[in-house]
């Protein structure tokens, strides 16, 4: 994830921030939906309402339905 400027990924805005010890989770409200990334404890994290861009490698993905 980073911060918007254009480039390849899923624009959103980042609805809200979750520390988990050694990771962070971010949800981001995209067109697409709702996208929940995790980052490792030490990155940067986006504020609350900040236009980011969602990016990631093929096989760092995985898919969880919500009802």
């Amino acid at each position: 994830m980073h911060r918007y400027g254009g480039g390849a990924g899923l624009p959103g805005t980042v609805e809200a921030t979750r520390f988990l010890g050694t990771r962070v989770r971010c949800v981001v409200a995209t067109a697409a939906g709702r996208v929940e990334a995790t980052l490792p404890f030490g990155s940067e994290v986006p504020g609350l309402g900040e236009e980011v861009i969602c990016a990631w490698q093929p096989q760092h993905a995985s898919l969880t339905a919500r009802p």
